[in-house]
């Protein structure tokens, strides 16, 4: 029987509202005899984390068993490393951004909290945002001194596959990083209309469809610059002239930050490309599942 919520005056049931996600995971890992292990998790609203067997240590890779993320979703994701503990964060696969019927925005709250010693590599696969959809991400970071931080964010500006065109799209992104208290950093970027044309002009996008970020936050990131530009571009002796990078990189690092800007025309070309320099900065190979 139809609840009274759900019925009318005349007794008629009435359609029912859009689903709604309120979601996410948080997950905290300390440091034990010498090794990084969880010591707690909380999983909400469909969202899981697993953590493959075979790692040097916690790898936590996050499942959105809905396959996808809706207008009016609410997605809170948190991680908090103790001290001198080590982890690694990515996904199951893309995050898909579905089309807001109603005009309702997704919105993802990312809290990462670092102390004294720790190091985390927060490196999910691509986000794909879908044509008419609206996005609000938030992403902030909390460090103590000595803590280090890689960052990674990569967004897909409608499915390449399909050759979808966003001619209508919302994103706002935006970025926090907080070192003993002290805002160190902070990103804002937001694209609303035509996003396609806009990242067709040279200013915006230079016809890009992958847009990628990676930030690494230690004291020996400007001491790392160096390696990274090689990792971007290596030296090479090629005959004639030199075909287009199938990914446009730059680098630069200041005051105990490294930042890495890319524009691609593929996801797997980014990927390929982030894995280098993630590699480089981590000493490690990114989460198997990128490959998967």
């Amino acid at each position: 029987m139809a609840s009274a919520a759900a019925t009318g005056d005349s007794g008629f049931i009435s359609p029912l509202a859009p689903v709604r996600v309120s979601g996410g995971v948080s997950i905290t890992i300390a440091r034990r005899d010498e090794r990084s292990v969880v010591t707690r998790l909380d999983e909400r609203d469909g969202h899981k984390v697993r953590f493959p067997r075979g790692t040097s240590h916690p790898e936590a890779v996050l499942i959105n068993t809905g396959g996808g993320l809706a207008g009016g979703d609410r997605i809170a994701h948190s991680v908090t490393l103790s001290e001198a503990a080590r982890a690694t964060v990515t996904t199951q696969a893309s995050e898909r951004v579905y089309r807001a019927p109603d005009a309702a925005a997704t919105e993802m709250q990312v809290t990462l909290s670092l102390e004294a010693g720790s190091f985390l590599a927060w490196l999910p696969q691509e986000t794909i945002l879908f044509n008419r959809s609206r996005y609000h991400r938030c992403i902030t970071a909390h460090m103590a001194p000595g803590a280090r931080l890689l960052l990674a964010e990569t967004t897909v500006f409608g499915r390449t596959a399909h050759r979808e065109t966003l001619t209508s799209c919302f994103l706002a992104d935006q970025w926090r990083v907080y070192r003993d208290g002290a805002l160190v950093a902070a990103e804002a970027v937001r694209l609303e209309g035509d996003v396609t044309a806009q990242l067709a002009t040279a200013a915006v996008g230079n016809d890009a469809r992958v847009a990628a970020t990676m930030m690494y936050f230690a004291s020996d990131a400007e001491d790392r610059l160096t390696a990274v530009r090689r990792t971007i571009d290596p030296a090479r002796e090629d005959t004639g002239a030199r075909a287009a990078p199938a990914v446009t990189m730059a680098a630069s690092a200041w005051r105990d930050r490294l930042v890495v800007r890319a524009l691609a025309s593929a996801t797997q070309s980014m990927a390929q490309a982030l894995a280098g320099v993630a590699r480089t900065l981590s000493g490690e190979d990114v989460p198997r599942v990128w490959w998967t």
